[in-house]
């Protein structure tokens, strides 16, 4: 698997993780970014342009949303997704990182 299907994978765990948190506003306000689609079950299907700033966008959104604890606790959430389920993409922790930090 591809780092840009990594990055999709992960962010559609932290749409769905925020999704059960808040409801379904937390899929709208991502699915308004233009560089990602995202479908109403809050599965990201595609990704257009940098990576990086993909990731930043949503953790933008959900800082918005719900404040700086959001952001940390995606953080946390990503983090640990790379390193049990996809431990062969861990140079992405560092991408993760710094897409969080603003």
């Amino acid at each position: 698997m591809d780092d840009k299907h990594v990055i999709m994978d992960l962010l559609t765990e932290l749409v769905k993780n925020k999704m059960a948190i808040f409801g379904e506003g937390a899929v709208r306000k991502v699915q308004q970014l233009p560089h990602l689609v995202v479908d109403n079950s809050g599965t990201v299907v595609s990704i257009s342009g940098d990576l990086e700033q993909a990731v930043k966008d949503v953790f933008l959104v959900y800082e918005k949303f719900s404040g700086r604890t959001s952001t940390i606790s995606g953080r946390i959430l990503l983090k640990k997704l790379i390193t049990y389920k996809f431990p062969q993409h861990n140079h992405l922790k560092r991408l993760i990182h710094d897409a969080s930090e603003f």
